[in-house]
């Protein structure tokens, strides 16, 4: 992988584990005890944090260097990991979300899951 693929990789799971984790830039600069402007150069391709910076985030996020490093969207033994980036960014946002709002969603997957016909299937097959 090219140094380019490696930062573009890097800044989607540094964002993804951000968001996971409700945390914005100055949040981890100050954790990591960086600068912003190393946060913002990560997140915006230019670069990877040092060695020891990358610890730090693998200690925050309690993530493997490789969750960071490497694309994990091609990787089909991804899917036996646990669930996926999406889903627990998902999970995430409904959890932090006003009672009445989560009670909408609930509402309207409900709704939708009874009115779900199986994938392929004709109405005149019913």
């Amino acid at each position: 992988m090219s140094e380019t693929e490696v930062c573009h990789v890097f800044a989607i799971n540094l964002r993804r584990y951000m968001t996971i984790h409700n945390m914005n830039g100055r949040e981890l600069a100050k954790r990591l005890g960086v600068g912003e402007s190393s946060v913002s150069n990560w997140l915006h391709e230019v670069n990877v944090p040092r060695t020891g910076v990358l610890q730090k985030l693998t200690e925050i996020f309690n993530c493997n260097p490789s969750d960071l490093l490497e694309d994990k969207s091609k990787d089909p033994s991804s899917e036996e990991n646990g669930p996926s980036a999406e889903a627990q960014e998902a999970a995430m946002l409904f959890d932090h979300a006003p009672a009445w709002l989560r009670q909408q969603v609930l509402g309207l997957l409900r709704a939708a899951e009874s009115n779900h016909e199986a994938p392929g299937a004709d109405s005149k097959d019913k």
